[in-house]
């Protein structure tokens, strides 16, 4: 039995070291707090009469939370401004950490041209803070058109039909 003491002692020591850490480094403890998402650049890039504009664009999420989105919205004349809003959508400790863009267009009174429904070409360029995931979801005028990241199908999937119906007492 006596042979075996010194082994038991190792690892007594071995068991109260890995705890004494444990409990100095205070275990187990909630994430650091994500930065704000930057954006690094939101520009018109033309404007006109609809049907004028190359309607192409697209989403590019890159490394490290860098997120580009570009397309065409419609506007009510094509001297609207655009203007551009970012939520996080997602709670501080959710795996993929999830992000709305909205995208809205406005014509101060007066400023509209008359002749045309308008819309507007833009470029916008972000960089997110995440913990293991980002989605990065673009509306326009409150739809749903563009969407980068990991599990996009959910976000483009809430823009199904919807059928109402009205009940009468």
């Amino acid at each position: 039995m006596d042979r075996y003491v010194p082994a038991l002692v190792g690892i007594a020591l071995l068991v109260g070291a890995v705890g004494g850490y444990a409990v100095a480094d205070g275990g187990p403890s909630d994430p650091p707090p994500l930065d704000e998402p930057r954006v690094e650049q939101f520009e018109r890039t033309a404007s006109g009469c609809r049907g004028t504009i190359d309607p192409s664009g697209g989403t590019t999420v890159g490394p490290r939370g860098r997120f580009v989105s570009s397309g065409v919205m419609d506007t009510g004349s094509p001297d609207a401004a655009l203007s551009m809003e970012i939520t996080r959508t997602s709670p501080d400790d959710a795996r993929i950490t999830t992000y709305r863009v909205d995208l809205a267009s406005y014509t101060e009174d007066g400023d509209g041209n008359g002749t045309c429904a308008g819309e507007a070409a833009y470029r916008l360029n972000l960089t997110v803070d995440y913990r293991e995931a980002m989605r990065v979801a673009v509306y326009e005028e409150g739809r749903a058109v563009s969407c980068g990241g990991t599990g996009c199908s959910a976000v483009m999937a809430d823009e199904r039909p919807r059928w109402w119906a009205n009940g009468t007492v």
